[in-house]
């Protein structure tokens, strides 16, 4: 079985370690942060939490590997962050995908995804590195979803759509066929989508007939989505 190190230690890394510890899909070995969110413990979940740098005394960068299991938070940019760090200090991934989702034929996947319970992707769709697919969530054929992106429960992405890089795709959303979403876009819970996006959109529903859409900078929008400071 392989062994693994979850790098983060809030929400999403225990989703994660649960899932892997219902299903026996690896050996986690701890649990890892940069130093400023240590804040002083030393387990999670009753397994070691470590500084990043303390990584070697658990695990091996020839035989091991890692797996990025923290937030949305600034609109995936602490991930995606984590993820290039680790990639540059020569880290290994894993693919986290429960048993229970589906996967079809000619499915391109990357390194460091997660896709959790009764999740769908159909055949010829790309799913980019260090992307996250909740429950339920259903991801149609041909579909091109970029790096560092988040899909929300139960979201739904019709045939065709191109989901740029580190997007997010709330609750229940729904993308229509052949609609291309720039990079770093903010699709809010419940909201469908019937054209086409420029990057750095959010758009929301206020009501079931009105929906907002505002335009930002690459910066701006990455403040618009935060879980919660100085966790990981």
């Amino acid at each position: 079985m392989k062994r693994i190190a979850i790098i983060g230690a809030h929400t999403n890394a225990r989703v994660i370690y649960y899932m892997i510890k219902k299903y026996n899909l690896f050996e986690v070995t701890c649990f890892a942060v940069d130093k400023e969110y240590l804040h002083g413990e030393k387990e999670y979940l009753g397994l070691p939490l470590i500084a990043i740098d303390e990584l070697p005394k658990y695990i091996s960068k020839e035989t091991d590997y890692v797996f990025i299991g923290v937030l949305w938070n600034n609109l995936n940019s602490d991930r995606r962050h984590l993820y290039e760090k680790m990639k540059c200090l020569g880290y290994k991934f894993v693919n986290v995908i429960s048993p229970t989702a589906v996967i079809q034929e000619e499915v391109k996947l990357g390194e460091n995804i997660l896709i959790c319970d009764n999740a769908v992707i159909e055949c010829n769709t790309s799913i980019g590195d260090d992307t996250y697919i909740h429950g339920g969530a259903f991801v149609s054929e041909s579909c091109n979803i970029g790096r560092h992106c988040f899909l929300g429960i139960k979201s739904l992405t019709a045939g065709a759509v191109t989901l740029g890089d580190q997007c997010f795709v709330g609750v229940g959303a729904t993308l229509f066929d052949e609609v291309k979403i720039g990079e770093k876009c903010v699709i809010g819970a419940r909201t469908i989508i019937k054209r086409n996006l420029p990057s750095y959109s959010m758009v929301k529903t206020k009501t079931s007939e009105l929906q907002v859409i505002e335009q930002l900078d690459a910066d701006s929008i990455t403040g618009k989505i935060v879980a919660g400071k100085n966790i990981r």
